[in-house]
């Protein structure tokens, strides 16, 4: 009995060892980061997943959601403040504008220190860090670098007549601010004092002026086809989406000249129950003033449904779409 009951405390012992040297060999840091790092000093968080790569991916994005969490509290400190002050009206619509701006573009300067393979889960596990004083002097000279790009576009803009031209420049300046308003709020963050980067040009003001020229642009629209109507709506709608103005007939005071054709033909395609229409949308777009410049888009699909008429108006739906959508993001990229 005496020999039964040592045997069993040594059992007991063994088991209660190993458990503690397998505790012991899970890195602290897995459960707290922080404990390789100063908090002043470091952001860092750790990340878990089947594989490495994952585990990697998993601790950067835990970093951005600290970064993310701590602006959007420091956006609503900051709309308290302004709903329980006396500022004007502008200095609201000022600060919805810049809240209104995303801030999940992608953190700079996260650097993996270690990672960890857990055999009896099959778990992996990494660390990730962003030295604070670093990564800002990173933000500091990229926001500096776009700030004299800025400077170079606007110069631009005023220095040109041509309307196109003009939007094309401001367009430029003011994509770039908006980039600025983006690493100046993860700046604020990730520096230990809120520290920021003075800006040349006031988002808000660039937007207004942008707008407003782009009202002067007129634009004028021919389309061919059987459903001349339906896009020549739906170009309407994108291009006043854009802020140019869209005029109701041909005339030659037009900036802008847009050119659009929208076939629909019956697929051979055995299906039952449903009959499917291939259709193909050309789009020219043609800057009529100064240097003329002429881009076309293109696109195809296929739509189906039960009856020829509802496959039809089901392509017309999804044109829709891809004009709203597509055909402004080309626009965007070419002009």
């Amino acid at each position: 009995m005496k020999k039964l009951l040592i045997l069993l405390l040594v059992a007991i012992n063994v088991s209660c060892g190993a458990s503690q040297k397998e505790k012991r060999e899970m890195p602290e840091w897995i459960h707290n980061p922080y404990s390789e790092y100063n908090k002043t000093f470091y952001f860092a968080t750790a990340g878990s997943g089947d594989t490495k790569k994952g585990a990697e991916k998993d601790a950067y994005t835990n970093i951005s959601k600290i970064i993310q969490t701590k602006i959007s509290s420091n956006e609503t400190m900051q709309q308290e403040f302004l709903e329980e002050s006396e500022k004007d009206l502008q200095s609201r619509e000022k600060f919805t504008q810049l809240t209104n701006i995303q801030t999940e573009q992608t953190l700079k300067n996260i650097k993996i220190a270690k990672t960890y393979f857990d055999p009896k889960q099959a778990i992996h596990y990494s660390l990730a860090y962003l030295d604070r004083a670093e990564t800002s002097m990173i933000y500091e000279k990229e926001i500096a670098d776009n700030n004299a790009k800025i400077n170079k576009f606007y110069h631009q803009y005023q220095n040109t007549d041509e309307k196109i031209q003009k939007f094309r420049f401001l367009k430029k300046a003011y994509s770039l601010t908006q980039e600025n308003e983006y690493l100046n709020a993860q700046l604020r963050i990730i520096s230990s004092v809120g520290q920021t980067v003075d800006l040349p040009y006031n988002i808000a003001d660039l937007e207004s002026e942008k707008m407003s020229l782009a009202s002067k642009i007129k634009v004028e629209i021919q389309t061919s086809g059987d459903y001349t109507q339906n896009i020549k709506a739906y170009l309407a709608d994108a291009f006043n989406t854009i802020g140019f103005t869209v005029m109701s007939n041909s005339s030659t005071e037009a900036d802008f000249a847009v050119r659009s054709e929208l076939t629909i033909t019956r697929a051979n395609l055995n299906r039952e129950n449903l009959v499917f229409v291939n259709w193909d949308i050309v789009v020219e777009l043609i800057e009529k003033s100064g240097e003329e410049n002429e881009v076309t888009f293109t696109k195809s699909g296929r739509s189906g449904q039960v009856n020829l008429q509802q496959a039809k108006r089901r392509a017309l739906k999804e044109v829709e779409a891809v004009i709203k959508k597509d055909l402004i993001d080309f626009f965007n990229e070419k002009f």
